[in-house]
């Protein structure tokens, strides 16, 4: 187990959860805005897709600290997660700021932050897949598929098409 990596991991988790509890503070009716235009018949997906990748993000946590880095699928799992987490936290922040400034600059790298993370976490699809050698390999593909259909098609389309461009 590399408890470095892993405390690293549930560190960044830990900012990412700060980050959406202080969500209610700083914007009122939270929910309406997070979701924008997506239709009430759209949201019971996005809410399960959603928790699907938050629990396989909790095992990516646990399968990408299982090892010391033995070879290059090793480093390029850890660095794509870590930039992965690190790519998510930066768009609930800047959905905060959004929010409060109202800018075309925070509006265009919200769409270049969630852009990147769908792109990240196929990256990490990729590599995971790439390591097919036991079971915990098999459960992590399906945890990194979880995810990048959630990064793909639920925020980078599906998200990006239905959140509002605020005046």
């Amino acid at each position: 187990m590399n408890y470095s990596y892993l405390g690293i991991s549930i560190t960044q988790l830990i900012l990412f959860i700060i980050a959406c509890s202080l969500f209610p503070f700083y914007i009122k009716n939270s929910g309406q805005y997070i979701w924008g235009n997506i239709s009430k018949r759209a949201k019971p997906v996005l809410y399960t897709t959603a928790s699907l990748a938050l629990i396989a993000i909790c095992y990516m946590i646990y399968y990408c600290s299982l090892n010391e880095i033995s070879d290059d699928y090793d480093i390029s799992n850890k660095i794509l997660f870590s930039i992965y987490l690190f790519l998510v936290s930066m768009w609930i922040i800047l959905l905060i700021f959004y929010k409060t400034y109202k800018t075309n600059l925070i509006y265009n790298l919200i769409k270049t932050v969630v852009i990147l993370y769908a792109i990240c976490s196929i990256g990490l699809l990729v590599s995971v897949s790439s390591n097919n050698e036991n079971n915990e390999d098999k459960i992590a593909i399906t945890a990194a598929f979880f995810m990048a259909l959630q990064a793909v098609v639920g925020d980078s389309i599906y998200w990006l098409i239905n959140f509002p461009k605020l005046k």
